[in-house]
């Protein structure tokens, strides 16, 4: 993620659910928000998939703005591997074969129409 200064924090941050009165909360080290303010406002978010949720600051200071807010999956992703890009190794020949598998006779077109859902 992108923090107050523009720049990308690979920090793994702890927390745990909790209460807050008659809701339920996440709680986070105070680190996090010291580093990224922006979480401290309004929030959105979006269970990805099983045990991972991605969450979005819905008002981020002009300098943390990330160009393309319409597509926040991929600019996490942008900010994830640019946090450490020294990590990035191709895919392997066997990795490729199981991912073929996976959409063996699923048939996609360009033209496809895929919904309107955003985030």
């Amino acid at each position: 993620m992108t923090g107050r200064s523009g720049h990308t924090d690979s920090t793994d941050y702890q927390g745990r659910g909790t209460t807050a009165g008659n809701s339920e909360a996440l709680r986070f080290d105070k680190a996090l928000f010291r580093r990224h303010p922006e979480f401290r406002g309004a929030l959105k978010a979006r269970v990805v998939g099983p045990g991972v949720m991605l969450v979005v600051a819905q008002e981020l200071p002009e300098e943390t703005a990330v160009e393309d807010a319409a597509d926040p999956m991929l600019a996490a992703w942008l900010s994830f591997i640019e946090a450490d890009a020294r990590q990035l190794r191709d895919l392997s020949e066997e990795r490729l074969a199981e991912m073929g598998e996976l959409v063996v006779g699923v048939t996609v077109g360009d033209d496809d129409d895929l919904g309107d859902a955003s985030f």
